[in-house]
């Protein structure tokens, strides 16, 4: 198990450094120019001074070393448009982009999971065929569509909830919940729906193959009383890897809500350094969501182990 941990440790950073590089490249090989709109449009001739400035004229492999030698002390530069710390805007909107993905997954697994065993629970009706279906249109709506639904729904019907708000936990815990709660159900259903389609095919299999299923049968157990003593925990376990990925794709996807909702999290800022050309700030975004999307994976697969004590076994031997 410790070789296993190490291994994936060692890992870690080579992800980081491709991740870090893609990034790098892509946003340099862009079209558009940050000298450009900073520049005075009636003084053309400074955008080369100020691209010297910035230090983007010189080669793209010194510029991506240069920035690599600075992020290894800790210093990811300052934007190129407000002079600010890259790293201090982004620790104080972090917090925002973790809550509401939090939320988001916690609501899809509820949910998820709850229409998976009372479909698994009413096997072949209309019932369960109508929770497959919904699920099917679930996971081909994109999020960000669903965002927008809502955010005209709710002017439209609702004027008085605060749609495109955000408050500050430090200013009341309900009404920061209520103001997350609207981007984290339309960010949590297409996981919602991939919860329940992956638990119910479990579940299936576990029903029609595992002999404590069948000897629960025997034993005069109820159909409700098996799937809850029995083909939940076991369905469960295997959905701990599908619920980490899941909670990745949700911290990249915050962009675009965040963005909907006007939320002041890394997602917002990372989509306007975008249209700004703000390359420190990009570059940052960009590896902070990679960061926490590698941390998850692997505190996944570490709490894995845990929850089926049979991999541990098998890591232990290898």
């Amino acid at each position: 198990m410790t070789r296993y941990v190490l291994t994936r440790l060692l890992i870690l950073p080579g992800t980081l450094l491709v991740v870090s590089f893609l990034s790098f490249g892509i946003v340099n090989a862009s079209p558009g120019s940050v000298a450009a709109s900073l520049a005075d449009p009636n003084d053309p001739a400074s955008i080369p001074r100020i691209e010297h400035e910035l230090g983007l004229d010189r080669p793209f492999l010194v510029q991506y070393v240069d920035w690599l030698g600075s992020a290894l002390r800790g210093d990811l530069g300052s934007s190129f448009i407000n002079q600010r710390a890259v790293s201090a805007e982004f620790a104080s909107r972090i917090g925002i982009t973790l809550e509401i993905a939090v939320v988001a997954v916690l609501f899809a697994l509820v949910v998820g999971v709850g229409l998976a065993m009372l479909a698994a629970r009413y096997r072949g009706t209309r019932l369960d065929k109508t929770i497959m279906a919904a699920t099917t249109l679930g996971v081909s709506i994109p999020s960000f569509m669903v965002a927008t639904l809502l955010v005209l729904f709710f002017s439209l019907y609702v004027p008085s909830y605060p749609i495109i708000s955000f408050t500050p936990v430090s200013e009341g815990l309900l009404e920061n919940l209520r103001s997350v709660l609207i981007p984290s159900f339309a960010m949590s259903l297409p996981a919602a729906a991939t919860f329940c389609r992956y638990v119910r095919a479990a579940s299936e299999d576990i029903l029609r193959e595992s002999d404590y299923v069948r000897t629960a049968k025997a034993k005069g157990a109820g159909r409700t009383r098996i799937l809850l003593s029995h083909v939940l925990p076991n369905a469960v376990v295997p959905l701990a890897t599908v619920a980490g990925l899941q909670f990745g794709y949700l911290i990249g996807g915050s962009v675009l809500i965040e963005t909907i909702f006007a939320l002041p999290g890394v997602g917002s800022r990372l989509m306007q350094a975008i249209t700004e050309r703000d390359f420190p700030v990009v570059q940052a975004g960009v590896l902070l969501l990679a960061l926490v999307f590698v941390l998850v994976t692997l505190l996944v697969d570490l709490l894995y182990p845990l929850l089926d004590p049979r991999i541990r076994v098998l890591r232990s031997a290898a």
